[in-house]
């Protein structure tokens, strides 16, 4: 080729250049929040399927074993973990002990929940101060004169209610961006998850 064409041959402008990157900007600036909520729903369900699993996995083993075990949660690291506490109850998790690590930013809560996630399930749950636990027969249960039973006779006296739990899970997200969700076991044990979309929980 020669010279000459060489030379014609046109490049980008400076003006043409700063153009493309204002518009990849601006494309980046709508699709980043959309991103970040993806990312921050994914790991709060993912949590929250977690819990549900492990919850479902210390039901099982009680019925197994014909006994009553108690599920629980606890930060041997830098990530909360939940677990069965099938080898030793005193809340920490020991080898052996199944369970599953929550993401990270993602922890249980006591306080602050927005909502009640037990209002659809329609029972009302023990205090979150209450170690949840399933009896022999795979039911939640609370021990009472050293018998893990599924009416709670002591909260209100006379009137027994069912035993039923809500776990809540609160993700503080990526770039803080927060979220909540919850996991209920009912009187029944039936164990769902929730998520809340800003008024309501809804079933995940």
């Amino acid at each position: 080729m020669s010279r000459l064409g060489l030379g014609t041959r046109r490049g980008f402008s400076l003006v043409e250049l700063i153009m493309v990157m204002a518009i990849m900007l601006a494309v980046a600036a709508i699709a980043m929040p959309k991103f970040v909520t993806f990312v921050s729903t994914y790991q709060l369900k993912s949590a929250l399927n977690s819990v549900a699993g492990t919850l479902q996995q210390t039901r099982i083993i009680a019925v197994r074993k014909n006994k009553y075990y108690q599920f629980n949660y606890a930060m041997p690291a830098s990530r909360q973990y939940v677990f069965a506490e099938t080898v030793n109850a005193n809340s920490t998790w020991d080898s052996g002990e199944p369970g599953a690590a929550l993401p990270s930013k993602v922890t249980i809560q006591t306080t602050g929940f927005p909502g009640n996630a037990t209002t659809i399930p329609n029972f009302t749950a023990q205090a979150s101060s209450v170690a949840i636990q399933f009896n022999s027969r795979g039911l939640p249960c609370i021990v009472i004169s050293s018998i893990c039973q599924n009416l709670d006779t002591v909260t209100t006296p006379g009137t027994p209610t069912p035993v039923g739990f809500v776990v809540y899970v609160r993700n503080t997200g990526v770039f803080g961006v927060p979220g909540w969700g919850a996991v209920t076991v009912t009187p029944a044990g039936r164990i769902q998850t929730w998520v809340w979309n800003g008024s309501a929980y809804s079933q995940q």
